[in-house]
């Protein structure tokens, strides 16, 4: 653990840490890929890579479709029972670095839904296994083992295939920045998200449960003081950790899906639909989030509206 850190440096520390999650996360994706390949794969199970990876790509690429997904998370209610103990969860990992038990977030757990150490032991183990890193074992009894997760400061993943897992992630990395196209799409995407109805709304009960949960449990520690401040603001932590929490979230809606279904959405074509009424919520939501900005982000959501219909 480092220690003795001014607050600029924690402050960078996290930032990294967040900016960094998908990565841990990806890396936790292929090591299982890899785990399953070398043990000989199950009925199905390379589908269900496939499909994740062609789901991933195809929100990243397509405005559309990431704006349809969006509004099926938010409306899912697997996802809306789940969101707060993740949440929770993550922010643990933040909090207390050395880790956390089930047995112990379950006695400090904010969640409206009364989640038991069951629920969360299979939300950590098994709903969502590339989120969350388990840190050496302190405990035989895996109930108390403990966890970390993706946005921790201090744990990265202990993977069983390194070496597979760090080429595949250099070829993803090189395959992006070899397509230009790809990534003017991507950052295109980025925008047109930034004032996109639905994820404001979701950027917004973010924020404000994940406040309300520090705010219940504490937040004096090495880190803790430095995330609460920004997350309070509209600072690249906030907008970055709410990001990678959303694509998990995703990942998680997607696969939920039957085959077919997945099929069909990946067969589907999404037209990006924007209109004024979407830039006047959107408008809304902004000055919500934020006064500071608001017109510069104000007059693109505009601007999108008027050159899109």
């Amino acid at each position: 653990m480092v220690t003795n850190m001014t607050e600029p440096e924690k402050r960078e520390a996290l930032r990294r840490a967040i900016i960094t999650a998908f990565d841990k996360w990806g890396a936790n994706w292929f090591d299982s890929l890899f785990t399953s390949m070398s043990n000989g794969f199950k009925p199905d199970e390379l589908k269900a890579f496939y499909y994740d990876d062609l789901f991933m790509s195809k929100r990243a690429l397509i405005p559309g479709f990431m704006r349809h997904v969006t509004q099926q998370v938010s409306r899912n209610e697997d996802c809306k029972r789940r969101r707060m103990a993740l949440i929770e969860a993550c922010l643990y990992s933040i909090l207390h670095p050395t880790g956390t038990t089930i047995t112990e977030l379950e006695k400090s757990s904010q969640s409206d839904t009364e989640y038991t150490r069951r629920h969360l032991q299979r939300l950590v183990h098994e709903s969502f296994p590339e989120m969350f890193i388990e840190v050496p074992e302190q405990r035989d009894d895996r109930r108390f083992s403990y966890f970390s997760s993706v946005f921790s400061p201090y744990e990265a993943p202990k993977l069983l295939n390194p070496e597979d897992v760090g080429r595949a992630q250099l070829q993803d990395v090189v395959a992006a920045l070899s397509h230009p196209r790809h990534m003017q799409r991507i950052l295109l995407n980025g925008t047109i998200n930034l004032v996109a109805p639905e994820m404001l709304e979701s950027l917004i009960k973010f924020r404000e449960e994940a406040l309300e949960i520090m705010s219940k449990t504490g937040y004096d520690s090495e880190y803790g003081r430095v995330l609460f401040a920004d997350l309070k603001e509209v600072t690249d932590i906030l907008l970055i950790f709410h990001a990678h929490f959303q694509s998990m979230l995703a990942v998680s809606w997607f696969r939920g899906r039957r085959l077919e279904t997945k099929k069909e959405l990946m067969k589907r074509g999404f037209p990006l639909s924007y209109s004024k009424d979407d830039a006047e919520a959107a408008r809304r939501l902004l000055l919500v989030v934020s006064h500071r900005g608001i017109y510069i982000v104000h007059n693109a959501a505009w601007s999108f509206s008027i050159s899109s219909v």
